[in-house]
């Protein structure tokens, strides 16, 4: 099975700069990461997840060159088993095989330990206290395959809410991009885990 995310299953509500991603994004993280990357050496939380989305294959994406939209996900309980989880390795241990690919969210709900990340339902449990949640994905439009910058534990909660009979009346909020479409084998190859990972350090990203 396919597991897709196609314009019928968003709301679409404005165009949006890679910018102001990434400016809503450090907002939304805050202090939650400095133990990682201040001890590594990095300026500041932006630094880290530049370098971050370097090592895990981003970069070749240019994702601050892609038109980016704010949406709404409709039905974001049962949609959010759609979206497949980034090559990041704390996703990638998720796979019943280990094997470093993409990975959609129904099939990480069949593994044992997904479904027993403490961070769900602590996350769950703080639904309604803001109106919204938000996620940041890229889209390939020939396959409409869609994959995680961001937003793992939010659309990992959401799913499980789902996969345990449980609703929520709070909103997904979507920042995403499609691909360049010759960029479509590329990414095939990368969500497959055929791409090398990048070394990185502080020194070889620019703020």
């Amino acid at each position: 099975m396919t597991h897709t995310i196609t314009d019928k299953d968003l709301v679409f509500e404005q165009d949006i700069s890679w910018s102001a991603v990434v400016d809503a994004w450090v907002k939304r993280e805050g202090t939650i990461w400095d133990d990682h990357w201040k001890p590594e050496g990095y300026s500041s939380l932006w630094h880290w997840r530049k370098a971050l989305l370097r090592k895990y294959g981003f970069e070749p994406f240019d994702l601050k060159s892609l038109q980016w939209k704010q949406c709404v996900v409709r039905n974001p309980v049962q949609t959010a088993t759609q979206f497949h989880s980034g090559p990041y390795s704390g996703w990638v241990k998720y796979r019943n095989d280990g094997h470093r690919q993409s990975t959609p969210f129904a099939e990480h709900l069949q593994n044992n330990q997904f479904m027993s990340v403490p961070d769900f339902e602590n996350r769950i449990a703080t639904f309604g206290k803001q109106p919204r949640e938000t996620a940041i994905a890229i889209r390939d439009p020939k396959t409409m395959k869609t994959v995680l910058v961001d937003g793992h534990h939010t659309v990992g909660s959401f799913a499980k809410l789902g996969a345990t009979n449980r609703s929520t009346d709070v909103e997904l909020e979507l920042h995403i991009a499609d691909i360049q479409l010759q960029d479509h084998e590329l990414f095939e190859q990368w969500m497959q885990g055929n791409i090398p990972l990048v070394d990185v350090s502080p020194d070889s990203v620019e703020i």
